[in-house]
């Protein structure tokens, strides 16, 4: 008797009245052999094929990526398999001729001062933070910065240039600012007011009844840029250095590498970086900065965003140093050799269009 595929020999020539369960071919496994039936069919043969049912747990596993490419863009991706979000890019609706305008920027250049004391600079040294206080453009170009935001897609974390990708990377963030990008990393949680509270009065030696009031005035777990500048003030005057140190790099991160669109605040959560003032220096900084930097990049590319946050002092000097001709800037005269690079150009006042050259 000739063997049949299916079901295993029964023993004994026994046979059973119960159907052998057929397994459900996997997605896969029906793309392999619908690819083997078309080498198989002559060129001049069209075959009637009837469209084959998808069970719903495929359906869902395939999901934004069928009706993605569904959908053919005019001047943009044919094959958005990678581009997957490119319908919600910026660039196709510029494309039909919807232009956002310019974005919001967050800036907080001119709000940054040396340390006043010895103990406190030399905290703010090795902590690898320090160059951030020189390096910062009191001013940033709107329309350059939003020009590149347009260009920015969150699938490839990559500017498309008609000269091809470009992106942003450690060695462009330690060149250009001086910042570790080795070292320890960090996720920090979110935080709820009365977390905060405990932090401002454990950290900031503030009372009680200070942190209620400044967490309820930013409803949440927030404290104003301004009052970081107050406290690090009266500490100093206090001689509480430790607590002036704290507010002093609380207020350098908030308005840098961690600064976000409320555009005067700062996340209490970043204190527990500052707890063991000797540690801070084992962190990378540049690395931090340039994945927050990441994040807000992906948000401005979407179509119905206004607003752009994070460093963008890294991102203007990325833009000066690749491409110093479609830019209106000029060299910093007081720039020296060795020095981070960002402080080799000097921003401009009143500029705003991207030359076409």
């Amino acid at each position: 008797m000739a063997k049949t595929r299916g079901a295993p020999p029964r023993r004994g020539g026994e046979s059973s009245s119960q159907p052998v369960e057929r397994v459900q071919p996997t997605a896969s496994a029906r793309q392999r052999r619908l690819r083997r039936e078309v080498q198989e069919i002559p060129e001049d043969v069209v075959p009637d094929v009837d469209e084959e049912e998808v069970p719903a747990d495929d359906e869902a596993q395939q999901g934004d990526l069928v009706g993605v490419q569904a959908e053919v863009f005019g001047g943009g991706p044919e094959d958005t398999s990678v581009l997957r979000t490119y319908h919600r890019n910026v660039a196709l609706r510029l494309w039909n001729g919807e232009d956002r305008g310019t974005l919001k920027l967050v800036s907080h250049g001119r709000k940054l001062t040396a340390p006043v004391d010895a103990y406190i600079s030399d905290i703010v040294v090795n902590s690898g933070l320090a160059p951030l206080i020189d390096c910062t453009h009191s001013l940033v170009d709107r329309g350059l910065l939003s020009a590149f935001a347009e260009r920015w897609h969150r699938d490839t974390c990559s500017f498309h240039l008609p000269v091809g990708e470009m992106t942003i990377t450690l060695d462009d963030v330690s060149s250009l600012l001086h910042l570790p990008v080795t070292g320890r990393l960090f996720s920090l949680p979110t935080i709820g007011k009365d977390e905060a509270n405990m932090m401002l009065v454990s950290l900031l030696r503030v009372s009680h009844a200070s942190a209620y009031v400044e967490t309820e005035a930013t409803r949440g777990a927030y404290v104003r840029l301004g009052w970081l500048r107050d406290l690090y003030a009266n500490s100093v005057q206090q001689g509480n250095l430790d607590v002036a140190t704290r507010a002093y790099l609380l207020h350098l991160v908030g308005c840098t590498i961690f600064a976000d669109k409320s555009d005067t605040l700062a996340r209490v959560s970043y204190l527990d970086l500052f707890k063991d003032l000797h540690m801070v220096g084992t962190f990378a900084w540049g690395a931090a900065a340039l994945a927050f930097l990441y994040e807000n990049l992906k948000d401005a590319s979407f179509h119905n965003t206004r607003q752009i946050a994070g460093y963008l002092t890294l991102l203007q000097a990325l833009i000066y140093e690749h491409f110093p001709h479609i830019v209106t800037c000029q060299p910093n005269s007081q720039y020296e050799e060795g020095e981070a690079l960002s402080k080799r150009w000097a921003p401009l006042r009143g500029t705003g269009d991207v030359a076409i050259v």
